[in-house]
C-alpha cells in the first residue's frame, strides 16, 4: 500500500506519497499536514479521529437552542466537546489577541492569537476538552450564574488568576473582550458548542488522546497555557 509520509525541508513539513512522480507538493504546517494524512483513505488512520464528529456544522449548536427556560438541554455523559466562534470572524479577529503568560522563572510569555485554524472548519475553534458529565462541564465553563464580568483584564494583558479553574471558555471570552461589560451576552450570540458521548469518546483511554490530537489540529485559541 502506497502510504503519505512527511518530510522537512527548509523548516517547512512537505506532504508526498510514495507514488508520485514529483518530488515535491505545496508546504504546509505540520498539523495541516498531519490533517491531509489523518484524513486520507488509510485503513491506518488513527481510529480517534475517524470515530469523532463534533466539528461538522450540523453537529455545532448555538447557546440558546442549550439553554432552555434555564435548564441546560445535555447530556450528563462522558465526553469530548468543543466551543466554535459562530458570530463575524472579523469580530472574533479584531478583539484584543495578545495575551502574557506567567512562564518559568517569572519569565513572561507573550503570545498573540492568529487566524490559524484549518480552512476545512467549519467556524473557528476556541477550546476542546474532554469531561465526565458534558451538563456540568459546560456549566462550569460559563458561570451562568455569575453576571458582569469576573476578570478585569490589565493593560499588559497579563493572564489573570480565574475565577474558578474550569471556567476557561468565560475567561478567555473576557480576556479577548476586555471592555465588554456583558460577556454572557456574546457567549449566547455568537459561541456554539458541539459534544459527542458514544463510540470512542465514552472511553477514558481514548478521550484524553483524542483531546490533544483535535488540539493540535483544530488550534483553539483557549487551549494555549503556560508551559512548566
Amino acid at each position: 500500500m502506497n502510504r503519505p509520509f512527511l518530510l522537512k525541508r527548509r523548516g517547512r513539513y512537505w506532504y508526498y506519497r510514495r507514488d508520485d512522480e514529483k518530488t515535491s507538493t505545496q508546504p504546509a504546517t505540520l498539523a495541516e499536514t498531519m490533517l491531509k494524512i489523518i484524513s486520507s483513505e488509510f485503513s491506518t488512520s488513527p481510529k480517534c479521529f475517524l470515530q469523532v464528529d463534533i466539528h461538522t456544522a450540523n453537529q455545532i449548536r448555538v447557546i440558546p437552542d442549550i439553554i432552555r427556560r434555564g435548564r441546560l438541554n445535555l447530556a450528563t455523559d462522558p465526553g469530548i466537546y468543543a466551543f466554535w466562534w459562530i458570530g463575524s470572524k472579523g469580530t472574533l479577529l479584531s478583539s484584543n489577541r495578545r495575551i502574557r503568560h506567567n512562564g518559568p522563572k517569572t519569565v513572561f510569555v507573550d503570545v498573540e492569537f492568529n487566524d490559524w485554524w484549518p480552512l476545512d472548519l467549519h467556524f473557528p475553534c476556541l477550546y476542546v476538552g474532554r469531561t465526565t458529565n458534558i451538563k456540568n462541564r459546560f456549566s462550569q465553563h460559563l458561570k451562568r450564574g455569575c453576571h458582569g464580568r469576573l476578570h478585569t483584564i490589565p493593560k499588559s494583558n497579563q493572564k489573570q488568576q480565574p475565577a474558578t479553574t474550569s471556567c476557561q471558555l468565560r475567561y478567555g471570552i473576557e480576556h479577548i473582550f476586555k471592555s465588554e461589560p456583558n460577556p454572557l451576552k456574546i457567549i449566547e450570540e455568537n459561541v456554539g458548542f458541539s459534544y459527542q458521548t458514544s463510540g470512542i469518546a465514552a472511553d477514558a483511554a481514548e478521550r484524553f488522546y483524542t483531546e490533544d490530537l483535535l488540539i493540535g489540529l483544530w488550534r483553539p485559541w483557549f487551549n494555549v497555557d503556560s508551559e512548566r
